[in-house]
């Protein structure tokens, strides 16, 4: 008779008859496996006493979390600037949960039959990667790269804000990049003998046909970067084109330094030259802050933007408020103790 000892298979005939190197190897794989099964449970129950914290009960959401987590565990890269993440813990709390509430919501109410459901998911996603940038860049010590993360974060948000709030925008917005590639494609062919010299007669001919189409029915602002919000956002300029800041003043979010300090140390401006490294941490610190309160402000507005039901809404936007709270403290203690 044989037994089962956690799919490993022991004959009782052979521990009898003194195989004592078959009897250790099952001994060996049954430690392993017992070893596997409680390494598991205890994770899970870390994990759930985790997401207890912030609130998390619902167990269709708790079950996803655990067995999302434990499958895309990340490696820690170590190098001699890495910082301790327990002191940034709360940022990558936010990270994770960001990544697994994203990722539990397009599961559960991703419609991919619907234009609206199709650009908040995507708009989102750029968000939410855009922030993965800058905590990872955190977690690395290299605080110069967050605050510049910071930029496309900032413009990402702005982005996701107006289209969330005025739909009618989806369709010029999405036409507008098609627009942008054809005019690129189209001056390119105008311009440079060598890239026409790739393109069949016929695509050209399609080509410049659709791009003015486009143009008729926006018009000739309609290619310049935001040109698909001027029916929503009013131009601030002289040349009555609408800018990103138009469409932060538009939306009331002009004054955030996140994106000015970003802008300079992207483009290398005295701004971010003046800067030394003893003071460069804590003003990445400051601008990680930042860029976590627009990454929690956006998620809670997509949560509810695709319709989630009450008890999932009420929860994951719980647990994003008590995380905007212990980044703000983190960062403050972080400032105080220095």
């Amino acid at each position: 008779m044989d037994d089962k000892i956690f799919g490993g298979r022991i004959s009782r005939s052979k521990i009898r008859a003194g195989d004592y190197e078959e009897s250790m190897k099952a001994n060996q794989i049954m430690t392993a496996q017992a070893g596997k099964m409680l390494a598991d449970l205890k994770f899970k129950s870390e994990m759930r006493n985790n997401l207890a914290r912030y609130g998390i009960t619902n167990d269709e959401l708790v079950k996803y979390i655990c067995t999302e987590s434990r499958n895309i565990l990340k490696e820690v890269h170590s190098s001699e600037n890495t910082v301790d993440p327990h002191e940034f813990i709360s940022i990558c709390n936010l990270e994770e949960l960001g990544t697994y509430f994203y990722n539990y919501l397009g599961g559960k109410y991703h419609r991919k039959d619907k234009l609206d459901s199709i650009v908040l998911f995507k708009l989102m996603d750029t968000v939410r990667n855009c922030f993965s940038g800058a905590a990872y860049n955190l977690l690395i010590a290299d605080y110069h790269n967050s605050i510049i993360m910071a930029r496309p974060l900032y413009e990402s948000y702005l982005v996701y804000m107006l289209i969330s709030e005025n739909r009618s925008l989806i369709m010029p917005f999405l036409d507008h990049s098609s627009g942008k590639m054809l005019e690129i494609i189209v001056g390119s062919q105008e311009k440079h003998n060598e890239v026409e010299a790739y393109i069949l007669d016929e695509t050209k001919t399609y080509l410049k046909a659709k791009f003015e189409q486009l143009k008729e029915k926006y018009g000739e602002k309609y290619f310049r970067d935001y040109g698909w919000a001027d029916k929503i956002v009013k131009s601030g300029g002289p040349d009555g084109l609408v800018s990103l800041i138009d469409i932060a003043r538009h939306l009331g979010l002009e004054n955030r330094d996140v994106y000015r300090i970003s802008n300079a140390f992207l483009h290398t401006t005295s701004l971010s030259w003046m800067y030394d490294e003893s003071e460069i941490k804590q003003l990445g610190l400051a601008i990680v802050n930042e860029s976590a309160d627009l990454m929690v402000n956006c998620l809670i507005k997509f949560i509810k933007d695709i319709g989630c039901v009450e008890s999932d809404m009420l929860q994951m936007c719980n647990a994003l408020e008590k995380l905007r709270e212990e980044i703000k403290g983190a960062i403050e203690k972080n400032n105080t103790t220095r």
